[in-house]
């Protein structure tokens, strides 16, 4: 299990002015791990924005996620470092010419919201509780 020195991360929050409703998020975050176990380091670098907009769901407008990117990058090193001759070593071994770095981006677009809802009473203590309907017959036996 990695030990994770503490993430740095912030962010920013866009908000429509007019009627407080949110637009944007955004979000970015810095960290390095560590595997005692195994001698490496890793460190990583992200961002990330989620877009808000109208969406029509039930014949209603809501205000919901559409877009959202997120990209990050990061190195995985032995630590502590090695020496220049190790680090050649390591290198050949698993065919490295410099750091190992890996990246990536995510893109999605939200959609497809479905609308759920309930119904629900709040009944005073002092009310009487109404009689709950009778359940109803099991079905017949077929034979």
């Amino acid at each position: 299990m990695p030990i994770q020195e503490p993430m740095e991360a912030d962010g920013e929050i866009a908000v429509n002015s007019e009627d407080g409703s949110i637009l944007r998020l955004t979000r970015s975050v810095r960290g390095v791990f560590e595997w005692p176990d195994s001698g490496w380091t890793a460190s990583m670098e992200g961002r990330g924005l989620v877009r808000y907009g109208p969406v029509q769901i039930g014949g209603k407008s809501y205000l919901c996620p559409v877009k959202g990117v997120s990209m990050w990058i990061g190195t995985a090193l032995p630590f502590p470092p090695l020496l220049p001759t190790e680090r050649q070593r390591f290198d050949r071994l698993f065919g490295l010419s410099e750091d190992p770095v890996y990246d990536g981006v995510e893109d999605a677009t939200f959609g497809q919201y479905h609308l759920f809802r309930s119904n629900a009473r709040i009944l005073p203590g002092n009310s009487p509780v109404p009689a709950a309907s009778p359940p109803m017959p099991a079905p017949a036996a077929h034979p």
